[in-house]
């Protein structure tokens, strides 16, 4: 994916150009945002795919570095996109889970 923190390695990729900000920039602001507004604890759910498990797994380090608890995680297919959404929000509103991303 052109957002993969891997391809920031300029010896490896001397020629290649963003023109959309990597996974850590993406995780560090939203973690930004969330301090922000004090929040201590999110749940996550993320689509299975490839930019997803890895963009999710960014999000988790840049929210443990910044000592936000991650209390849930979940993957869904893209085949059950809205389904799979609204299934895991409900999830986590039975379980007072109050911010999720």
């Amino acid at each position: 994916m052109a957002t993969s923190v891997s391809l920031d390695d300029k010896a490896l990729y001397p020629m290649f150009f963003r023109n959309a900000p990597s996974d850590l920039v993406e995780a560090d602001t939203l973690v930004s945002m969330l301090e922000h507004y004090n929040v201590t604890a999110v749940a996550i759910a993320a689509i299975s795919d490839t930019y997803g498990v890895h963009a999710s797994q960014q999000l988790i380090n840049s929210l443990l570095r910044a000592r936000i608890t991650v209390t849930a995680q979940s993957f869904y297919s893209a085949a059950s996109r809205l389904r799979g959404t609204a299934a895991t929000s409900e999830q986590y509103l039975t379980e007072n889970i109050n911010t999720l991303v």
